[in-house]
């Protein structure tokens, strides 16, 4: 996700995978892959940079829980159920067989 500043001065957080094109016209329009458009006081390189960083922290994350240096996804989940439980699935699920 991604803070962006309507043009009003109020923060819109915008899930950045869903993000179709930001463009310049006049003012920086944001266009989500639904059709949804924001006019912004963003600039396109400042959108571009908080979309990289974003995906740059996801990517250090992964890694990070892959070298087992990162916190463990259900060890680190509220107690009482805050938040949804990872359940690990077989290869033979994932792939799709339901043999």
């Amino acid at each position: 996700m991604i803070a962006i500043t309507r043009l009003d001065g109020s923060t819109l957080v915008v899930n950045a995978d869903l993000i179709e094109t930001v463009e310049h016209r006049g003012d920086t329009v944001v266009t989500l892959v639904s059709g949804t458009r924001f006019v912004v006081r963003d600039t396109v390189a400042e959108i571009i940079d908080a979309v990289v960083r974003f995906r740059s922290g996801v990517l250090h994350a992964v890694e990070s829980r892959l070298q087992g240096t990162g916190p463990d996804p259900v060890a680190s989940a509220p107690a009482g159920g805050g938040a949804a439980k990872v359940i690990p699935m077989s290869a033979k699920t994932r792939s799709g067989d339901n043999d």
